[in-house]
Parts: structure tokens; sequence; C-alpha cells
């Protein structure tokens, strides 16, 4: 048995170039993709589209693909096929993304070498990602530096939930537990993780529950991205997320060799410079890069327009905090953010580690690609 859809794609008032793409798909129940037939075409060039499926739960899948480039406002149509099966089938090896999961971690492997590694960090206070290697293959990020040991170069935290400190890692400080690994899928264009964590204060009492999803996707390293996800959930009361600096809720420590106290620069979406400037202003997105090992390079953190108080406000740092923040108000801090028993607060951003400068690296162009929404249809052939 068989499945042909013919889709198009209405892109937004921006260039693309090398961007994510991805189609919902939903399978009559207790079918499943055979991925080896999997197939996009493009309709006008005739051309064959390297694609992946993966499997999210049921028969529910994402089909994505790398679009090479598209003009701005342009239309694409695509034929997606493949052949349905009566069970889960077996994952099919890729050396182009490859996640790999052990007991202690989960390591991003593309092109056979480790990009980066989700650290379960069980005894410790919260799950992160490192390295984040860059184009010399050095990491652009920095792991529990001497000044502040607990920013673990990317990591989800927030420094005042009922009056706990999830943000620091002291005694009297909230746990971010890692549970289990929901779903790891690997293929020819990404490698993706779903895991899921508990928010436990220092009494034992489970505040918060989250499902976190990390995409990195099959680019070179002068231009990789990684999409970042986390839905979180409180439990059995209400949930206050109070206004704080030590926020978050998505974190990062940039490597020293480019930070602004070594050379480096910060610039935002707005055309503003270095922490005297971005500190605390909104923008939508924030950039810091430096000089490493003789090449200009780091990453830029995009926040996603669905995300709350859009745009958000940056806490970034001349010595290499660079986060954005969900807080209503900078830096006065008067308001909150409430979440009623089993509310949710849903959180996406894109890291965009590239060479070069936010202008060589066209930063605001890949921002637009990220956040601007693009028109998909899809509509089955009847065979």
């Amino acid at each position: 048995m068989s499945y042909k859809a013919n889709i198009l794609i209405r892109f937004n008032k921006t260039v693309y170039e090398k961007t994510p793409i991805n189609i919902h798909i939903e399978l009559p129940k207790g079918k499943y993709i055979e991925p080896q037939s999997l197939k996009l075409v493009d309709k006008k060039s005739d051309h064959k589209i390297e694609c992946q499926a993966v499997h999210l739960g049921n028969s529910v899948y994402k089909i994505y693909w790398i679009e090479e480039k598209a003009k701005p406002l342009e239309e694409k149509h695509y034929t997606v096929s493949f052949d349905l099966i009566d069970s889960i089938p077996k994952e099919y090896s890729s050396t182009k993304c490859r996640l790999i999961v052990s007991k202690e971690k989960a390591s991003f492997v593309v092109d056979e070498e480790i990009f980066t590694e989700y650290v379960f960090n069980i005894e410790g206070y919260k799950p992160y990602l490192y390295p984040i290697r860059g184009p010399t293959g050095k990491s652009l990020t920095r792991l529990s530096p001497e000044d502040h040991p607990h920013h673990r170069s990317v990591w989800f935290a927030f420094g005042d939930i009922n009056g706990y400190d999830f943000w620091a890692e002291k005694n009297d400080c909230g746990k971010i537990v890692h549970r289990k690994v929901r779903i790891a899928r690997s293929g020819s264009v990404l490698a993706l993780l779903k895991a899921n964590s508990i928010w436990v204060t220092p009494q034992g009492e489970a505040l918060l529950e989250d499902y976190r999803t990390i995409t990195v996707y099959a680019l070179p390293p002068e231009e990789r991205i990684i999409d970042l996800e986390i839905t979180i959930k409180a439990l059995k009361k209400y949930v206050f997320f109070n206004d704080t600096k030590e926020g978050g809720v998505f974190a990062t420590r940039v490597a020293d060799e480019i930070d602004v106290i070594d050379g480096g620069k910060i610039v935002d979406s707005e055309g503003r410079e270095y922490e005297k400037n971005v500190w605390g202003k909104r923008a939508d997105w924030c950039d810091y890069y430096g000089v490493i090992d003789g090449i200009t390079a780091g990453y830029a953190i995009f926040d996603h327009p669905d995300n709350i108080r859009h745009p958000c406000h940056w806490h970034v740092r001349d010595y290499g905090m660079f986060c954005p923040n969900i807080s209503s108000s900078f830096p006065d801090f008067p308001g909150r953010l409430e979440l009623a028993p089993e509310e949710t607060l849903k959180l996406k951003y894109r890291m965009y580690i590239h060479k070069g400068d936010h202008e060589k690296a066209k930063v605001s162009q890949k921002y637009l690609e990220y956040a601007l929404p693009i028109k998909i249809l899809m509509r089955k052939v009847r065979e």
C-alpha cells in the first residue's frame, strides 16, 4: 500500500537559504512509513530532495528537508510518496546525523564528529548541552567557569519560582532532574531528542514537569542550526515565575575566546552593540561573536514570535552571559508569570552557529527564515 501527496509551499518575504522545512502527516491508525521508500520530488525540476520521516508516536510523522534556496514570496510544488507498513520499522543508520544515547548523555554526531552532547547530569542540578562546536572545531560555549560555575554552556533554568532558585547550584536551590529520553531519532536531515525533566524544590516537592525537544540539522559547522523547544507544565499547585534577570528559561554562556572582554562583540536586531546598550533591551534576536583560532565565529539566538512577551529582554554580559529573558520588565522586575495547575508554557528558540560577523552570516535573514510563517498546503493523491 502506498501514499502520495502534492505539496504547495508559499514562502514569505525573505530569501531562504539552507532552511529547515517540515510537514505534518497523520496516517491511518496502525500504519507507518517504510523509510527506504520515502521520496520527495520538486515537481518543476523533477529533482529528488533528501528528506527524513520522523516518527513522533502513534501514526504521526513529520517529514523534514533542507530547502536549499527560495526567493521571497516564491511558490514551490513538491510530491511526497512512500510505502505504508503495519509495524514500526527499525531506524536505518545514517552517517549524516546520529543520536547516540547512553545512561549519562545523548551525543549529536554530524558527519561522524560529535557536535554537541545533552548531558543528563543526574547527580547535579540541571541537564545541559556541551560543547557547541563551531567552524574551528572548538566549542563556542563554556562549561562551569570559575566566576559562575552554574553557567553550564546551554541550559534551561529560572531564578525565582515560588521563591525557589532553580538557576544557581547551592544546597538551598531547586533541582531540574532528568527523567527519561522519550524519543531519539537519527537520519539524513537531522538528529532529534525529546526528553523530560521534573523541577524539584530543596524539600523534594515537584513543582513543574517539562518536555523539551532538541533538534540538530545536517548543516555545515559554518552555518549550523539547533532548534530548542520546551513545554513547562505546573503540577499540583499554582506556580509563579517571579521576574528576575536569572532567566531564561533558555540560557547560554559563551566561550572565553569570543566574549567582549577578550575582543568579542554583542549586537542585537535593533543594531545596538555591547552590554551597555543591549542588556535589558527588547529585540528579536541577539548575536555574540569573536575571533577563535584566527576565525571570526559565534552564534545568534532567535526569540520566536510565538513566545510570551516577544520580543524578549536580553540578559547578555560582556563577560559572556547570553540569554533571552521572559520577565515582563527589565530591570525593575515588578511582575510575574502565573501558571495554574496543569497549565503549560511553551517556548521556542533557535541557535544559529555561524562563521563571520552578523552581516556576513546574514543573521537578520536567518531570523526571518525562522520567524516568518510559510504557508503549506498538502493534498493526498487518490490512486
